[in-house]
């Protein structure tokens, strides 16, 4: 896959275009079977599937206040677009410019830069200026052009709709096999590993930090049964999301993070790239009056880290 940020000749480049439209924020089960349509309908007739979209949510450039947390950061939500096979990402970074173009003049642009044959959307699709823009508005524009608009259904998994702002529900909340049910996989956080303060080595069980990036949701503070994804290697591991409260309460002051205690892994991870999937919530983050009474909670979380992914297999 490729990854272009503007529409300029797009259709010099790219033959026979199938183009996937949406926000795809979280990349979940109901985008998915957009973007698999587009990717189908291209290979049927020997062209080229695209998804246009964000880079990052609208929102967050025009009313910050309002924007919500993302459920991936854009690396992740390249890979997982690439994932369905994929061949171009137009990722449009959304300038307030860009925002303020009329719904009329987003179909033109569509048309003049990347001339698709086909559109794949979903039903609640909204484009142009304040999201003026419909479903049916662009069915008859593109009609004009000879271009079909495909509105594919909703997505129910066990009669709950596969939306992005029910999966932030449930992540918020700590659910994480029902975010995981309708995303169709466990809510991930990726980041480069950053030097702590050596606190996990020092209890016997080192732990890789990341500082989790502004923007992005994370699960409610607690231990998680986590697996990590490090230079094509998966490991299991159990993950602390917080502020370390029982070293707080020594003193030591701890910005919110992301700890995660690999099984199995020996080597040094600074500096590297890891994704820490957050599979379930175990405990919330609790405060210990002792160090050997958290060292033995923390004996505790791996065996039940352990004994969940056992059941799970």
């Amino acid at each position: 896959m490729v990854i272009f940020r503007q529409l300029n000749g797009i259709k010099h480049k790219f033959p026979r275009v199938i183009i996937a439209l949406g926000t795809f924020d979280g990349v979940h089960l109901g985008h998915q079977a957009i973007i698999s349509r587009a990717v189908k309908a291209a290979r049927e007739i020997k062209g080229t599937s695209v998804v246009l979209t964000f880079s990052r949510h609208p929102l967050s450039v025009i009313d910050p206040e309002r924007a919500p947390k993302q459920i991936v950061g854009f690396h992740q939500k390249a890979s997982l677009i690439a994932s369905l096979g994929v061949d171009v990402l137009l990722a449009i970074r959304p300038s307030p410019e860009f925002l303020k173009t009329p719904p009329e003049r987003f179909i033109d642009l569509l048309f003049a830069q990347i001339d698709p044959l086909s559109i794949v959307i979903g039903p609640n699709y909204s484009f142009g200026f304040k999201g003026r823009g419909t479903p049916e508005m662009l069915s008859i524009a593109a009609a004009r052009h000879g271009c079909k608009v495909e509105i594919h259904p909703i997505v129910e998994v066990g009669g709950v709709i596969c939306s992005s702002t029910m999966i932030r529900q449930f992540i918020a909340g700590g659910d994480m096999r029902n975010a995981a049910r309708l995303l169709g996989r466990p809510p991930s956080l990726y980041g480069r590993v950053v030097p702590g303060l050596q606190r996990g080595r020092t209890l016997g069980f080192p732990t890789a930090n990341l500082n989790p990036p502004c923007g992005i949701l994370l699960p409610p503070n607690g231990v998680y049964a986590a697996t990590v994804d490090v230079e094509g290697r998966r490991f299991i591991g159990a993950a602390n999301i917080g502020i370390n409260p029982t070293f707080k309460a020594f003193g030591e002051i701890y910005s919110r993070r992301v700890e995660v205690h690999l099984l199995n892994y020996t080597g040094d991870l600074y500096g590297k790239n890891i994704e820490v999937a957050f599979w379930d919530r175990l405990r919330p983050e609790t405060a210990f009056s002792t160090v050997d009474a958290l060292k033995k909670q923390i004996s505790e979380d791996i065996n039940q880290t352990l004994a969940f992914f056992r059941n799970s297999t």
